[in-house]
């Protein structure tokens, strides 16, 4: 169950509407978590040093060695 408070909605033009939905059903994903992959994907393009940090860790892991 979701916890109170953890979702909002967005209103988004019914043009733009149908456009998500093409995009979500072409994906295999639900409009919401379409939305949320191409937030997260903007993200990323614009604040990739956010993600240095999480790509040192995951290089970690997969190597298994020690600094």
């Amino acid at each position: 169950m979701a916890r109170v408070g953890q979702y909002r909605n967005v209103a988004v033009p019914m043009d733009e509407y149908i456009l998500l939905r093409e995009i979500a059903d072409k994906e295999n994903r639900s409009i919401a978590r379409q939305v949320a992959q191409m937030i997260q994907q903007r993200h990323f393009d614009l604040f990739p040093h956010d993600y240095e940090a999480v790509h040192l860790a995951q290089q970690f892991m997969k190597n298994g060695t020690r600094g």
